[in-house]
């Protein structure tokens, strides 16, 4: 995890603490009533050389 979030454990205690006061429902309830609309990250797809491939343009 990096630095800037500070130590591990206090960031599991934290998202433990939100899960069990529910702030993570009510988050996904708030964007299901917005109509906002999450996007799964099997669905996102990179450019070929965002991999490193070469080819032409």
């Amino acid at each position: 995890m990096h630095e800037r979030y500070g130590k591990w454990n206090s960031v599991y205690v934290r998202f433990r603490r939100w899960s069990e006061q529910g702030v993570w429902d009510a988050l996904l309830e708030t964007l299901v009533d917005d109509r906002q609309h999450m996007i799964d990250s099997t669905l996102v797809r990179g450019h070929s050389q965002a991999a490193g491939a070469e080819g032409d343009f």
